[in-house]
């Protein structure tokens, strides 16, 4: 008993070490949060979604999955919830996994993860449907956790749908040309310049009379910048 038990006890300490070389090691990818939420919002109605074999997909997104799912040699269950993973950088995969319940219960009844859908950031950074659930999330979290959008900004944009086209084309005009960037940039652009301009305007790299000077330009390149993906996103639906 006291082996087995040491086992487990290790097995936890390693798993906790790779862990936490993992999480320490990798690349932060631009709006993690966001992309987590997106990619989740993708697939829910995936959630307490039940089936057996006979089960007729009513389009084919869901025959996809359930291929899937048949291809694991599960006939019958319910999902109990799905997710999506982080990716150890660009190079790797985000990843959308659905947790199956299946089996009969008190005897065979067990949970079984498959993967039902990867796509490399790059890819996800311009898809059209993430472009489209930006904007009507308005998610405006800078990067910075520490320097947060002031309200009349976010108000600005949230009140979006009440500028006048003009004025508004105006305002993504300056947008671009504050963050270094023209109406042709791609979205791998405007979030290099973005992580350029977070670096640089950095108050906690300032002299502490220039501080406040700083904390006011990184509110003026997340107005800038979520402004440019919401005329992004708007232009490409």
């Amino acid at each position: 008993m006291i082996g087995i038990l040491g086992i487990l006890i290790i097995i936890g300490i390693v798993t906790a070490i790779f862990r936490g070389i993992w999480y320490g090691t990798r690349k932060e990818l631009q709006n993690e949060d966001l992309k987590i939420k997106f990619l989740e919002y993708k697939f829910k109605f995936m959630q307490d979604f039940s089936f057996v074999n006979s089960t007729k997909p009513s389009d084919s997104e869901i025959s996809r999955i359930l291929n899937l799912i048949n291809k694991n040699d599960i006939t019958k269950g319910k999902v109990t919830s799905v997710d999506s993973s982080l990716p150890y950088s660009e190079k790797k995969p985000w990843k959308v996994y659905i947790t199956i319940s299946h089996g009969t219960w008190p005897f065979s009844n067990r949970e079984e993860q498959i993967e039902i859908f990867s796509i490399y950031d790059k890819a996800l950074s311009e898809d059209k449907e993430y472009l489209v659930f930006i904007e009507d999330k308005i998610i405006l979290t800078p990067q910075n956790s520490d320097d947060k959008l002031s309200s009349n900004l976010v108000q600005d944009v949230l009140l979006e749908d009440k500028i006048e086209e003009d004025s508004f084309t105006e305002e993504v005009s300056n947008a671009f040309k504050y963050l270094k960037l023209d109406e042709n940039s791609t979205l791998a652009e405007i979030n290099n310049n973005y992580k350029l301009f977070l670096k640089e305007y950095d108050p906690k790299n300032q002299s502490d009379d220039l501080k406040s000077f700083f904390k006011k330009e990184i509110d003026r390149v997340n107005f800038s910048y979520n402004l440019i993906l919401k005329y992004k996103a708007k232009i490409t639906k």
